[in-house]
């Protein structure tokens, strides 16, 4: 499976978000914080309005656990 395959490449936890509808966005979550992924994605939402933005929620997978949670 796809998520498999992500597992395999990151192999700690990681945040995603989807910023629009063409695109989702990973980072490890050993190397940002939730706070500036969410500024940052607020800003390019800002930039390209709401007929490309899908949200600026930030998801993190928690590798140990096995899940997806909203921040």
């Amino acid at each position: 499976s796809i998520r498999r395959q992500r597992q395999m490449c990151i192999r700690d936890s990681y945040y995603v978000v989807f910023p629009s509808l063409h695109e989702a966005m990973i980072h490890p979550v050993a190397c940002v914080n939730a706070e500036e992924i969410r500024t940052s994605v607020q800003h390019i939402n800002a930039i390209y309005g709401e007929e490309e933005m899908l949200s600026d929620r930030v998801f993190c997978y928690r590798r140990n656990r096995r899940l997806l949670q909203l921040l």
